[in-house]
């Protein structure tokens, strides 16, 4: 879809979004929402949890008897997360990941996934050609071509500064002899001067904004041309800068493998980690099976991941651009961008083409009913939050108070069963599948009312924000 064909589909995609959102009972938990409603709502948030229609139910009946014929393989696991092979699968999931962990499982996990992260960092960066390392190439020739600038403007100014010198010499010489003869003609220059300013002010101003923007557009295209010189002249040092990260990179890798490893090994000394690896690994393959079926529940798309993000940056940040007034060479997008004092990430960051300015934040969500959480990722309530700063490239840049916030969403003809935010659904989810505390109404009011104390639900903040703030894809 090109962006004319897009622009001219949004009001129709708002209107099938608004029915939606309206076609769900509404949680009864947000701000400004009455509490009347809220046992229809949970009956309908429940009833979807019961039911055992189509692969759901087969799934589960499946694994109940597969549990009964295999019980004394599977009776002792099941028993060290409080469980039979009686119990639905979804309850056996929910108890293993309830389980104790020990001491160390918290710090193992982040580092463990830190470390992943690391690991595919550095096999991005070694494959030539790949879009890791061309990015890495651009950065680091930018910045040759920026010490390049800079040295131009020092020895520019040197001479500058020489010949600054001889002119006013002479000057001094010729400014006595004329002072006399300027004092008289400067009334009359004044007055024809001040008949003719007005009239050319104006066109003053426009001939210096186009020049302006001329100049910057020869900048620019300038730029492009010594940064495509430098990466054929410098590649060796480039490669060689390349090679630097690389094995700095695996210096902390290495280091970090050595703790990692001994938190594993302290781990597997622990109890509790050894209880709960074993009803884990017992159960790994059902689990995944499980979530597959399950995780489909209420998900509102077919794009996911990668295949929504990239859409999201060829079809809807075009749009977000235009809104923002803004021409081809006057801006940068950036895709996974972390606050520098938080945790977190920003889907798309747009700055100035210089990379010195946030002209807009965007995130991205594929799932219709997240449209409101995601603002509240990266909308004023981020200020909240103390995100303030970003991180690009190697640039810690400030995050103006009054930056726009953005939201990217999809819209597909699927069958949506729960009609409730990502974040809600899990605490429900939680809530349902704690059979051991029989749960009374008011409770599961106040906790969720607790969860969405000050927020606003998907239909409010699409009322309130959708026309100017919402991009659907």
């Amino acid at each position: 879809m090109d962006l004319e064909e897009l622009k001219k589909k949004q009001n129709k995609l708002l209107e099938k979004v608004r029915k939606v959102l309206l076609s769900f009972p509404q949680p009864c938990v947000y701000d400004g929402e009455s509490k009347e409603d809220f046992p229809k709502f949970i009956k309908h948030i429940f009833d979807i949890f019961e039911k055992d229609e189509g692969i759901r139910g087969d799934l589960k009946r499946k694994f109940l008897k597969e549990f009964k014929e295999r019980e004394n393989e599977f009776k002792h696991p099941l028993s060290l997360c409080g469980c039979t092979v009686e119990d639905p699968i979804g309850l056996i999931h929910f108890k293993t990941h309830s389980m104790k962990r020990g001491k160390m499982y918290k710090k193992y996990t982040v580092l463990k996934g830190l470390n992943s992260k690391t690991q595919d960092f550095l096999k991005k960066l070694s494959t030539e050609g790949s879009e890791r390392r061309e990015k890495i190439k651009m950065q680091i020739a930018n910045s040759i071509f920026k010490k390049q600038k800079q040295m131009e403007i020092l020895h520019k100014e040197t001479n500058e500064q020489e010949d600054e010198k001889e002119i006013q010499k002479e000057e001094q010489d010729n400014n006595q002899k004329e002072q006399e003869k300027e004092i008289q003609e400067k009334e009359i220059q004044e007055k024809e001067q001040e008949q003719e300013q007005e009239k050319e002010q104006e066109k003053q101003e426009e001939k210096e904004k186009q020049e302006e923007k001329e100049k910057q557009e020869k900048e620019e295209r300038e730029k492009q041309e010594q940064i495509k010189l430098i990466l054929i002249q410098h590649k060796e040092e480039i490669n060689q800068k390349i090679l630097q990260i690389i094995n700095a990179r695996k210096k902390h890798f290495e280091k970090k493998e050595k703790t990692l490893n001994n938190y594993l090994q302290a781990l597997k000394k622990d109890k509790d980690y050894v209880k709960y690896k074993l009803v884990k690994n017992t159960f790994k393959a059902y689990f995944k099976e499980w979530l597959r079926v399950e995780q489909y529940i209420g998900k509102g798309s077919n794009l996911v991941g990668d295949t929504f993000e990239k859409l999201s940056e060829k079809q809807a940040i075009p749009l977000i651009v235009e809104r923002l007034g803004l021409e081809k060479d006057q801006y940068k997008v950036f895709s996974n961008v972390y606050w520098n004092s938080v945790n977190g990430e920003i889907d798309f960051v747009i700055t100035d083409h210089l990379e010195e300015n946030v002209l807009a934040l965007v995130e991205a969500k594929h799932q219709i009913f997240d449209i409101a959480a995601a603002y509240r990722q990266s909308g004023p309530d981020r200020l909240l939050k103390g995100k303030n700063e970003i991180k690009i490239k190697d640039k810690i840049i400030s995050v103006p108070k009054n930056a726009p916030c953005f939201v990217i969403t999809n819209y597909v003809e699927d069958k949506l069963n729960f009609g409730i935010e990502s974040k809600l659904k899990d605490r429900l989810r939680n809530i349902f599948f704690d059979y051991e505390k029989k749960w009374e109404i008011e409770e599961i009011y106040d906790r969720l009312r607790n969860f969405c104390e000050g927020k606003q639900s998907p239909l409010q903040w699409f009322n309130l924000h959708a026309d100017e703030k919402l991009i659907i894809i």
